[in-house]
């Protein structure tokens, strides 16, 4: 399943021989024994009332830091807004049971912070930030959804400092394992909602880590089996700001135009955003696994972006989702769907194999002729 999952494509509109390097490990989350305490590489683990790696508030919660002053911790934030979003508790952990390889980075969420009737904020569940801290499911909320989400972030010694296995890059990749059965596949469409939703996201922040950021998103949803997220160099957009009317940002962002490589050398700090967990009640978990980074050259930089994959070990279906360039209210687009067990590119594509059926989010236009269309014309988001 693994290297199915990591050929599919869309028409490229490059002639340029395509490489296909293995991608190297960034964070295997491959834990000694499995134990979240023993650490994995180079990084290791320090509980709450300790923080060796210098993370803001960092007594107050649980994260990984690495010898050389990099860090990888779960971001709460406290904003209490519908716009700037909702605390969300819960704690890392690590799991043998669910992994792509070895073991993986399990996430627990244990409860968070909503908006009652009368706009009060309440609280739903103990404020649990490490797992030190969980007891029992006494501990845990009993909203059967919550507004908020964990961010996890990835910050270096400074605000300056790059992130070395970056550098030359202009890709990244990891696997994500959704809670199954939190959205409803029949009803992910156009019957029931605009566009597709924000699932999991890449914030970018290049050159320093206090100034604004990038987004790239994807709208797949839970299969029942591993979805794996390519991110490459071409934003959706920017906290700042769009830049013209078809709110398209060039590979490399508006600081490295056209030079994918230059925007992942020179990223400060990301954050991996769980958007779907915002639909999801406490005592949920999701699971990464496997972040790897590599440099694929002329793929796609002009046509679709942040692709992504997900599978059902049940059904034997696979989930689409990607981003394309342009969001306007005439940016209409179509898409053809191939898949194959060697990469493919222009020379190979004809010989491709078409899927049986697509499954649209306008289910008005599923067809059996291979064909994505976009959904909504004001929304990146693809899905299928």
């Amino acid at each position: 399943m693994k290297s199915l999952l990591s050929v599919f494509t869309v028409v490229t509109v490059s002639t340029a021989p395509v490489i296909n390097a293995e991608p190297d490990v960034f964070m295997s989350f491959d834990f000694q024994n499995g134990e979240l305490e023993r650490g994995f590489d180079d990084w290791y683990y320090s509980d709450k009332g300790e923080n060796p790696c210098q993370i803001y508030n960092g007594e107050n919660q649980s994260k990984l830091c690495r010898t050389d002053g990099f860090k990888f911790y779960p971001y709460y934030n406290g904003r209490n807004t519908d716009h700037m979003g909702w605390l969300q508790y819960g704690y890392i952990d690590s799991s043998s049971e669910f992994s792509v390889k070895g073991s993986s980075l399990r996430v627990h969420l244990t409860g968070g912070v909503y908006k009652g009737g009368n706009d009060e904020v309440l609280s739903d569940g103990k404020p649990i930030k490490s797992r030190s801290e969980y007891d029992s499911t006494e501990d845990l909320g009993e909203q059967p959804l919550l507004p908020g989400d964990i961010s996890l972030y990835y910050k270096g010694p400074s605000s300056t400092a790059k992130i070395p296995e970056l550098r030359g890059k202009n890709r990244l990749n990891l696997w994500v394992l959704m809670p199954k059965g939190s959205i409803n596949v029949d009803k992910y469409s156009t019957d029931y909602m605009r566009a597709p939703r924000k699932s999991f996201s890449l914030y970018p922040f290049i050159d320093t880590s206090k100034g604004a950021h990038y987004y790239h998103h994807t709208s797949n949803i839970p299969m029942g089996g591993w979805t794996k997220i390519q991110f490459d160099a071409s934003p959706t957009h920017k906290n700042s700001g769009g830049v013209n009317d078809l709110h398209a940002f060039t590979e490399g962002g508006t600081e490295y135009a056209g030079n994918g490589v230059n925007y992942f050398t020179n990223i400060a700090a990301f954050n991996l955003r769980a958007d779907f967990s915002k639909y999801l009640p406490a005592n949920s978990v999701y699971y990464i696994d496997e972040v790897s980074t590599n440099y694929k050259p002329y793929e796609n930089e002009e046509t679709i972006k942040t692709l992504a994959v997900g599978y059902s070990p049940e059904s034997r279906e696979f989930d689409i989702s990607f981003e394309d360039k342009y969001r306007c209210l005439n940016c209409s687009a179509k898409y053809e769907v191939r898949y194959s067990f060697e990469p493919i590119d222009n020379s190979s594509f004809e010989s491709a194999f078409k899927p049986a059926f697509v499954t649209n989010f306008d289910r008005k236009q599923s067809n059996a002729e291979s064909i994505i269309y976009k959904p909504t014309n004001g929304y990146n988001l693809l899905w299928a």
